[in-house]
């Protein structure tokens, strides 16, 4: 199943609803099926973890998606128009767009492991989208990205742990390296502090 993102729905409302660009209300009509149906079917195709969190935006998005889909039944009857969606002043395609706007184009997925061991939350949430996207390009068979992308994550990982040791530790790990001549010379951030 394709992968649609927030963005590019958004993209695609100022395609099939011009008058949007011109921040113009305006009904909705039967002659809109056509985009309306467009518009629903791009939507279900995002992923649930790139939809709204906040409950608000949540509910008013489901509130307006559904009251498109009342339009296109009571199209099958009658062609009149429709305009107020989620009880706002404005045509409901402005409030799915702006809700839409509000949405990230990348999140881990849910199955994702959460990495509750790292305490930076940037960090945490950094690596944890990474290790998604690495999960999703291995299932897509998209090797190179796979590979890079989890090679990374284990390189940041490795890193985050050594910044996790006392600095004098760090100091005798180098020092024990070079003593047994399995390190011919210490990393250069290093060197200075221990005077080679």
């Amino acid at each position: 199943m394709p992968r649609v993102v927030p963005s590019q729905v958004v993209t695609a409302i100022g395609q099939l609803f011009p008058q949007v660009h011109k921040g113009e209300n305006f009904l909705l009509w039967g002659g809109n099926r056509a985009e309306v149906l467009a518009l629903l079917d791009l939507i279900a195709y995002i992923p649930s973890e790139l939809m709204p969190h906040d409950p608000h935006d949540f509910v008013t998005l489901v509130i307006g998606l559904n009251f498109l889909r009342g339009a296109l039944a009571h199209w099958e009857m009658k062609d009149t128009g429709f305009s107020h969606g989620a009880g706002g002043e404005r045509t409901v395609i402005y409030d799915i767009r702006d809700i839409l706007t509000r949405c990230p184009d990348a999140a881990p997925t849910p199955t994702t492991t959460e990495l509750l061991f790292i305490q930076d939350p940037a960090f945490r949430e950094g690596l944890r989208l990474d290790i998604s996207t690495a999960n999703q390009a291995f299932a897509n068979a998209e090797w190179k990205a796979a590979t890079v992308l989890a090679g990374s994550v284990v390189e940041a990982l490795l890193l985050w742990a050594v910044d996790q040791q006392l600095p004098a530790a760090i100091t005798q790990a180098i020092t024990t390296g070079r003593d047994n001549g399995t390190l011919q010379r210490p990393p250069p951030e290093r060197q200075a502090a221990l005077g080679s």
